[in-house]
């Protein structure tokens, strides 16, 4: 995790588009916010669309989606909020699961060809895999994917960040103390040692879990022990 934040460091002043790649629940919105608040567009709005509000697959296979209600509140959804970004970012969760029409104009967006001169956001997406995959499965525009391809950071998966586990364990630990009062709760030893040896397929959202669920049972204030999902 220390390289890429290293090399979100170094690209959090850039105006380029970035895609994060990585699973579901890795930590990419966040570094998306991070990536903002730590470059020169810090003051203006950060806008997030998540994809799910424009999902792909709402059409019935074959229909054709010329003039479908479903595609043009896609179309409607995009432009509202990259006009809400101006100036800013404007991070596209899971952008593989846009629909056609959204995704054809975010490209013309990200490309110009759409642009009417003023301020642009900057575009940061989560995808699930590399836009070059992505396109060649056909879930990414072709346009998106070369805008892209070139512009990925990689955002390890929770069981691959043993080096930083503990201190992501203090952080989530301090986030829900601060929601429901008192000191944080400190893990032992063998219950960091016991967590670090766990698969954690739901990455950080499984381990917010756990560790709150552990948090709530120790009355002493110290965790000695985890409970199994």
């Amino acid at each position: 995790m220390r390289a890429c934040l290293a090399t979100a460091r170094e690209r959090a002043g850039d105006a380029a588009e970035l895609c994060l790649v990585g699973e579901p629940g890795s930590g990419r919105a966040e570094l998306a916010r991070a990536l903002h608040a730590h470059g020169p567009r810090a003051a203006e709005p950060f806008v997030r669309l998540p994809a799910a509000l424009v999902r792909r697959g709402s059409l019935p296979a074959g229909a054709d989606p010329i003039g479908r209600g479903d595609e043009l509140h896609g179309v409607i959804r995009i432009a509202s909020k990259w006009e809400a970004a101006r100036g800013g970012t404007l991070f596209v969760a899971d952008i593989e699961d846009l629909d056609d029409a959204a995704q054809a104009v975010l490209a013309g967006l990200v490309t110009g060809e759409l642009r009417d001169g003023r301020p642009v956001p900057r575009l940061l997406a989560s995808a699930s895999a590399e836009p070059a995959t992505l396109r060649d499965e056909g879930s990414l525009h072709p346009r998106l994917a070369e805008r892209l391809a070139s512009r990925v950071l990689h955002v390890p998966a929770l069981r691959e960040r043993g080096d930083d586990l503990g201190a992501l364990c203090v952080q989530l630990l301090g986030e829900w103390a601060a929601r429901n009062g008192g000191r944080p709760a400190a893990l032992t030893a063998a219950a960091l040692a016991d967590l670090a040896r766990r698969p954690f397929d739901g990455n950080i959202p499984e381990l917010r879990e756990l560790l709150e669920q552990a948090a709530a049972l120790a009355t002493s204030g110290v965790i000695e022990s985890v409970p199994d999902r």
